[in-house]
């Protein structure tokens, strides 16, 4: 069975992919940064009858140690693909935006995948320390 670590998975497209991912009989580890918001995925997991494949974990892509404790706490190989789905967004005309909150949205959507994403290569391997 092959492995998809997929961020963002509380709601919308990274809800939806996990759960299709699933039915394809996917090994599925669903993260989020709030675990209160699980809920819509275990129903939608229940309901498609591959609540056995949804292994969900909290994680937030802004914090290293958030990542790193990720990281430790799975032992279940190498992943197979990683879909970075988790994001921020705002609504307005662009003009209108804070500087603060468009830098804050680059950090988010951007950078600490880009920064970040790398760690999620050494999941499961041997040579990192991790099983």
């Amino acid at each position: 069975m092959q492995t998809v670590l997929i961020t963002g998975a509380s709601s919308g497209i990274g809800l939806a992919t996990a759960v299709e991912l699933a039915k394809r009989n996917w090994s599925v580890l669903a993260t989020m940064r709030d675990l209160e918001r699980r809920s819509d995925l275990d129903r939608q997991a229940r309901a498609a009858n591959v609540s056995e494949h949804v292994i969900v974990r909290q994680l937030d892509v802004t914090n290293s140690q958030s990542i790193d404790s990720l990281v430790a706490s799975v032992n279940d190989g190498p992943l197979d693909a990683v879909v970075h789905n988790a994001g921020i967004s705002a609504g307005g005309a662009f003009e209108d935006l804070d500087d603060a909150l468009v830098r804050t949205i680059m950090e988010v959507n951007f950078f600490d995948v880009h920064s970040r994403g790398g760690c999620y290569r050494n999941f499961g391997r041997s040579d990192t320390g991790a099983s």
